[in-house]
Parts: structure tokens; C-alpha cells; sequence
């Protein structure tokens, strides 16, 4: 643990894990009429300027969203066409990779595991969370949800090999291993209501997690003990982890409110509104570099010590028996 936390600072000083210009993506689902709709996903630096629209969905509406670093693209889900569909991150090269004619579901959160080529959803028709290869084969059941339930989002902790999801009805924050087995429920009810956008801090051992039922950010150790309120947000929806730089970014969607994309330091501190204008139904969203992002890198360069380790060795070795 040590190591990753050291290559994580190694990364941001040397610049390996620096954003590109676009480095906030997000689902809004638009206004909701079916003649005049406005559903997008969009994008824009950090800061909210420069922005642009990469995808119109019309009367359709955009949900979850995931980024794929290493080959550069976008996956997100939508509620009303109940899609999973994936572009180029400027838009463009758009493919359907599930509709409701393959699967008869409707996905909601979506998370991708780029070391495993794999990307991971909650299903709020089937009450499941399911997963397939990135381009849409190899579809599993991994959990199915007994009783009434509203899945709405997923996080991956892949340093442990653990999936989060949330469930808004039931009131209900849960983790298994990535294979669907040993579900744990870590909160129902009482310190929790309605949460919504979850995302994991794997090496500093935390979740987080918006919560639009307590108007709050809050996180919590990996299983679910030490649950602290960061900060106080208005119906905060979706979320998504800085960890190079130490922020929280987040969707706020009051029904009579202001609708906006906000950030925080990981404490709670440094509370911001960076986008208000032209929002409609911001839900979730996702920056770059994500946390999957550094570790694939971190696990690279592991994986290059542990070589020049074994090298070095080898040498030795060789040294030691040579005449």
C-alpha cells in the first residue's frame, strides 16, 4: 500500500497522470419531454470553460457514464432508450452495445475495470448488477437484488477486488467480491437515506458517496465503519474521484433548485460550484484520470520494479558463480 501511494505522488509530480483539456465528462437527461427533449452527454476542462456538447440525445436520457483512459472513449447508459452505448470521447464513432431488444433491462450506474477489459452496471428493471467485455460480449448476472429495490450507481475497488453499489429505495449501500459472491451490506436505513452516486478511494481506504435524501456528501472506511458528512450539497446525484489532485466533483439536481456540477477537497473543504448555466438533469459524471486509471499505471510500474528486481537478482546470482 505503501508503494502505491508513493507511485501516486511519483505520477503527479512527473506528470504522467495530467488531464488533457477535457477532462470532465457527465450524463444530463435533459428536460424530460418526449417532443422537445434535450438529453446530452457533455464535456469541459475542470474549471467548467472550454465545454461542448459530444452527444444529443434528444427526448432520450442519458444516466451513467464511464471513461475509458487507455483507449479513449466514453460509455454511458441512458433511462429512456435503455441503451449502453459507446463513442470516441469527442463523440464520435458512436456503437449501441446493448438496447432492450438484447436484454430486455434498463442500466443505470455504470463502471468500467480497464485492466480486466470489463465494464460493470446496476440494472434498475432487474434489480441486478451485471457486467460484460468492453465492447459487449460475455454478458453476466453476477447479483441479483431480493425485494423492492432502485439500484443507481456502482464503484469498483480493484486494488481489492470488491464492487459498491447503491440502492436509493431500500436505503441500502452493499459490496461483494467482483465475481458477485460474499454480498455485504454495509448500510440500510437509519444513518443513510436515498444514496445515490458512489465512488471508492482504494488507497486511502475510503468510500464516498452522495446521499440526496441527507442533502450531504459522505464517505466511510471500505466496510462501512467510521461514516463521517463531508459536506452539505442540494440533491447531490452523481460523484467521482480526483485522487491526483485531492477532489470530489459532483452533480447537484434539486427538483426547484439550482442544477450544477460542484467540487470539494476530499475532506469537505473548499466547497464550489464550477458549472451552473445550461444544466438541466445532471446525474453522473466522470474525470479524468479516474481512479482505475492510477492503478493501471501504479500496477505498471510495479510490475517494472518487480522486473528489475528479479534482473538485479539474476545478476547477482551470476556474479556469485562465475570463476
Amino acid at each position: 500500500m505503501r508503494v502505491l501511494k508513493s507511485l501516486v505522488i511519483v505520477l503527479a509530480m512527473t506528470g504522467i497522470a495530467k488531464a488533457g483539456t477535457f477532462d470532465l465528462y457527465w450524463a444530463d437527461g435533459g428536460n424530460g419531454s418526449v417532443i422537445f427533449g434535450n438529453g446530452r452527454v457533455e464535456r469541459a476542462s475542470l474549471d467548467g470553460s472550454p465545454r461542448e456538447t459530444i452527444f444529443f440525445a434528444g427526448a432520450d436520457r442519458p444516466h451513467g457514464i464511464g471513461i475509458d483512459t487507455i483507449n479513449d472513449m466514453v460509455y454511458w447508459t441512458d433511462t429512456r432508450a435503455v441503451t449502453i452505448t459507446r463513442s470516441n470521447l469527442d463523440g464520435t464513432n458512436r456503437e449501441v452495445l446493448f438496447d432492450w431488444d438484447t436484454f430486455e433491462a434498463n442500466p443505470v450506474g455504470i463502471e468500467l475495470d480497464l485492466i480486466q477489459g470489463k465494464m460493470y452496471w446496476v440494472d434498475s428493471t432487474r434489480d441486478s448488477v451485471r457486467r460484460a467485455n468492453l465492447d459487449g460480449s460475455g454478458l453476466e448476472d453476477l447479483v441479483e437484488i431480493p425485494g423492492e429495490s432502485n439500484l443507481n450507481d456502482i464503484a469498483l475497488d480493484l486494488l481489492n477486488g470488491k464492487m459498491y453499489w447503491t440502492d436509493r429505495t431500500s436505503e441500502r449501500i452493499q459490496m461483494a467480491n467482483l465475481d458477485g459472491s460474499e454480498v455485504v451490506t454495509l448500510f440500510e436505513g437509519g444513518l443513510i437515506s436515498r444514496p445515490r452516486g458512489i465512488e471508492v478511494d482504494p488507497i486511502g481506504g475510503k468510500i464516498y458517496f452522495a446521499d440526496s435524501g441527507q442533502d450531504g456528501i459522505l464517505r466511510a472506511n471500505l466496510d462501512g465503519s467510521g461514516l463521517e458528512a463531508l459536506l452539505v450539497a442540494d440533491t447531490p446525484w452523481g460523484l467521482d474521484l480526483d485522487l491526483i489532485n485531492g477532489k470530489i466533483y459532483f452533480t447537484e439536481s434539486p427538483f426547484d433548485g439550482l442544477d450544477s456540477i460542484s467540487s470539494a477537497n476530499l475532506d469537505g473543504s473548499g466547497y464550489e460550484r464550477i458549472i451552473t448555466d445550461n444544466l438541466d438533469s445532471p446525474r453522473h459524471l466522470a474525470v479524468i484520470p479516474e481512479p482505475t486509471t492510477i492503478l493501471i499505471l501504479a500496477s505498471a510500474m510495479v510490475g517494472m520494479l518487480r522486473r528489475r528486481k528479479q534482473q538485479r537478482g539474476h545478476s547477482a546470482l551470476f556474479l556469485a558463480s562465475s570463476p
